[in-house]
């Protein structure tokens, strides 16, 4: 998604061409995302970028899409007995900046899941700037306004070559090549990949394995925030009249078109018996999908160590789609007006002890 977003800042002054080794955009990662925003997310170089984009969703520019690209849904996670110190740290760490997080005793949490047993948690902490976000819409604004303005979608186009000649870089297909002054290599679980056909030196990306599966429901859980519980263990949310449900699993893997593993769908189920008065009967879908992590667990942005016309737009884990608009942003103002990108999220802050070339 951030590659995307990256496309349709430039195409507004620039000449751009999007290479998708897939039919269309979007099957890996954000395509498979549960797709939420959440402003106390990961650390504060995270938040910063989700709430940089929270203008552009909320109001996106006229013309950019047909419908919402956000819902308010809420935020709900559970407090287990032992965890009451932890929840109060992660308290005091978001309170300043997300201030209307809040601790709500167990009839509150009750009240807004009825599902949930009352012996499984202790209190909640109620996140009410929480909200889905329609990823095709967001993905359709994209396109739409990237063909606008006369960028150029290459789907089915899996690269075999690249070639960089001091001024211009050469991209091989399998039918045809493409030429450019600048490749950003938004690729994620197979950035690395794309770095090694370019010659230049990998940076310290890991993709990992997310599962999810959806459960029937009722309209009763129509209305339910998303659910976590406080050791990451577990969430659901309401989905298109059924419930998502996620181990939260972060597994290791190769770059592929993930598939879920049985284990992990059956501590899915596991859990979420655990916590709630709602047997699973049967799974109407599972799946997994990749997000691709750095060791900080920030995204890996700007140029190569060994080549500037390379450009990283990676390492985007699971919060992509909600940092799309800032990262897409801050990309298309590095290289088009040469504005500055945060150390914290450098992409040279493996390399050099840190200096940036």
């Amino acid at each position: 998604m951030a590659g995307l977003s990256a496309a349709y800042f430039l195409s507004k002054s620039s000449s751009v061409a999007i290479l998708e080794r897939e039919s269309h955009a979007g099957t890996h990662s954000s395509g498979r995302s549960a797709a939420v925003f959440i402003e106390s997310y990961e650390n504060y170089t995270v938040s910063d970028l989700t709430m940089d984009s929270k203008d552009f969703f909320l109001h996106p520019p006229k013309g950019f899409s047909d419908h919402d690209l956000m819902r308010r849904r809420g935020g709900l996670s559970l407090v287990e007995e032992g965890e009451e110190k932890l929840a109060d740290e992660f308290l005091d760490f978001w309170s300043y900046r997300c201030p209307s997080l809040k601790m709500i005793d167990k009839d509150d949490v009750l009240s807004r899941v009825p599902a949930i047993k009352p012996g499984a948690f202790v209190y909640g902490i109620f996140d009410p700037e929480l909200y889905d976000i329609d990823v095709n819409e967001l993905l359709s604004g994209f396109s739409r306004s990237i063909r606008q303005h006369e960028g150029e979608f290459f789907f089915d186009f899996g690269i075999e070559k690249m070639g960089f000649d001091g001024k211009q870089w050469l991209v091989n297909g399998r039918e045809q090549s493409i030429s450019g002054s600048i490749v950003i290599n938004a690729a994620g679980s197979w950035a690395n990949e794309i770095a090694a056909l370019a010659g230049v030196e990998p940076s310290r990306l890991a993709p990992c394995r997310r599962t999810a599966l959806t459960v029937q429901s009722d309209a009763s859980s129509k209305s339910w925030p998303m659910v976590h519980t406080f050791s990451k263990g577990l969430y659901f949310k309401p989905e298109a009249g059924d419930l998502l449900i996620s181990p939260q699993d972060e597994t290791e893997s190769v770059p592929m078109d993930a598939f879920p593993d049985e284990f992990d769908i059956a501590t899915a189920v596991d859990r979420f018996e655990r916590f709630c008065d709602h047997p699973v009967k049967s799974i109407k879908r599972s799946w997994a999908g990749l997000r691709t992590l750095a060791p900080d667990r920030v995204p890996v942005v700007g140029p190569s160590n060994n080549n500037q016309q390379f450009i990283w737009l990676a390492g985007q884990g699971g919060f992509g789609v909600q940092t799309a608009p800032a990262l897409g942003e801050l990309t298309a103002g590095f290289l088009l007006n040469g504005g500055q990108i945060p150390d914290a999220i450098h992409s040279n802050r493996f390399f050099n002890n840190g200096l940036k070339s």
